[in-house]
């Protein structure tokens, strides 16, 4: 009796947990590779296309920002932002 007592007393308290909110934003940006000639100017570059999503595409501060894939086309870098 005491197990069952619990056991709806822990499915009570799941029935009454709300998920937690989360806002989610997948950004596509390009940098230009015609000025690039060493790793440190390329992380710059790259530096700096993050840095202008953050203050001008997202509305919001995320916590954490993963670069999900990166492609080169032609003379750009392809960045694509989770």
């Amino acid at each position: 009796m005491k197990t069952l007592t619990i056991a709806g007393m822990v499915l009570f308290l799941v029935w009454l947990a709300t998920p937690a909110s989360a806002y989610v934003a997948e950004v596509t940006t390009s940098v230009s590779l015609a000025g690039v000639e060493d790793a440190t100017q390329l992380k710059r570059a790259v530096q700096s296309a993050v840095d202008d999503v953050l203050k001008d595409v997202i509305a919001f501060a995320p916590t954490v920002v993963v670069l999900t894939d990166a492609r080169t086309v032609g003379g750009r870098l392809y960045l694509r932002l989770l």
